[in-house]
């Protein structure tokens, strides 16, 4: 659902409305970097990222929306450790 809502988000900022990034997309991907990071914290026997697969795959493009987002609106460090955290075993 997040990523369906970021992705339409991302899809009307992007090519009509760029200034909505930060007010619209920006809190929609923070929370959703929330959830994960609580999920993988409070229930690392279960929770791995990353993997290209279900179940995981909306997690993954959520946090390679929130990278892409990072570099748009100049915060390069924080996109390249979202990068990073997509790379971890």
């Amino acid at each position: 659902m997040l990523e369906d809502l970021s992705h339409a988000i991302s899809e009307l900022g992007l090519d009509r409305y760029p200034f909505l990034d930060r007010p619209l997309l920006k809190p929609l991907l923070d929370r959703a970097l929330a959830i994960i990071r609580h999920a993988v914290v409070t229930h690392p026997e279960i929770v791995r990222l990353p993997e290209d697969a279900e179940p995981n795959g909306s997690a993954l493009a959520l946090i390679a929306a929130a990278s892409a987002l990072a570099d748009r609106l100049g915060e390069t460090d924080y996109g390249r450790e979202l990068l990073e955290w997509l790379d971890r075993p």
